[in-house]
């Protein structure tokens, strides 16, 4: 009779152990996940870490969990949990970044849920994004790029290399903007600061060499480069009841970050 109650209880006890994950971590919850993310940085197992994450997400080529770990090993940095929301198969995570017992940063980090529990699938700083992925309107890795090419955005860009010269002659001279840019974007949610970049390429030949829309949140980006391609300056616009309005100008490189801007 006892054996037999402790082959139960051995039996019970092994149950409890696989749905927890065992050495793995608990990924019952996206809390459990990130506890054994942490602990995985801690003691700096990488194989530990990878379990806690999708395969797309741990070999991502960018904001990749494999990088997180790499990064977080080396400069010592411990996860908390401060808030979590779920909604469906879907939650949304944050986490501060502590060093040393000082924050230094907060992370967003995508979870998604499969028969085996949990898993990371993301993670990035943009709180927005995360508000746009419990809705099923964005995927835990947003790579821009892979977004269709749109004419309308082709045409806009065209207008706004056509008026880039008389934009920062009115500049110049402390004239208003609207009359300008009316019927093209939307100026009062347009600040004219962030028009800065295109004003200052306003002396150099720019072309539309691509434009990216995401049918979904209604938001597009625009590459405009010289003939050389060193200088390259991007549009990031929204459409709203029919009118563009500019959402962030930027150089540098083509950036979800920048088209998910407030």
């Amino acid at each position: 009779m006892k054996l037999k109650s402790c082959v139960v209880l051995a039996a019970m006890l092994a149950v409890l152990w696989g749905c927890s994950g065992g050495e793995g971590g608990d990924f019952s919850t996206p809390a459990g996940v990130l506890a054994a993310f942490d602990a995985a940085v801690q003691n700096n197992d990488e194989a530990a870490a990878q379990k806690a994450c999708t395969p797309g997400f741990w070999q991502s080529r960018s904001d990749s969990g494999g990088r997180l770990f790499k990064s977080a090993v080396k400069r010592k940095f411990a996860l908390k949990k401060k808030d979590e929301t779920i909604s469906g198969d879907r939650a949304v995570l944050s986490a501060e970044v502590f060093k040393q017992g000082k924050r230094v940063d907060l992370l967003y980090f995508y979870c998604r849920k499969d028969d085996t529990g949990w898993l990371f699938d993301g993670v990035n700083e943009n709180r927005r994004h995360g508000k746009l992925y419990l809705e099923k309107r964005l995927p835990a890795r947003f790579n821009l790029a892979e977004y269709p090419q749109n004419a309308a955005l082709k045409a806009l860009g065209e207008k706004m290399i056509a008026l880039a010269p008389r934009l920062q002659a009115a500049k110049a001279a402390d004239q208003p903007l609207e009359t300008l840019l009316e019927g093209v974007l939307k100026v009062k949610h347009s600040p004219a600061s962030e028009l800065r970049l295109l004003l200052e390429a306003g002396n150099v030949k720019l072309n539309v060499t691509a434009h990216h829309w995401v049918e979904s949140i209604q938001r597009g980006a625009i590459e405009m480069a010289d003939e050389s391609g060193d200088t390259k300056v991007y549009l990031y616009v929204a459409k709203k009841e029919g009118e563009w309005r500019l959402v962030a100008c930027r150089t540098g490189w083509l950036s979800a970050e920048s088209i998910l801007s407030d």
